[in-house]
């Protein structure tokens, strides 16, 4: 486990995601998870860094994506 490491709280703030939303990333494989007790979870923000610029396309005004 290296890198930084993210609370639901921060992911939540930082994203502006909601638990579902944080929920369905994690279950679909997106985002990595670390379960370190009965209440205590942590996120890898190297996951989500890396899911956020594989799902983020940027398509020029006027043009059509196809």
């Amino acid at each position: 486990m290296n890198g930084e490491f993210l609370t639901t709280k921060q992911v939540k703030e930082l994203y502006g995601w909601c638990d579902t939303t944080l929920w369905r990333y994690v279950n679909a494989g997106y985002i990595e998870k670390f379960k370190l007790g009965p209440r205590t979870v942590l996120y890898s923000k190297a996951s989500i860094d890396k899911f956020i610029a594989s799902a983020v396309k940027v398509t020029p005004s006027g043009s059509k994506s196809c």
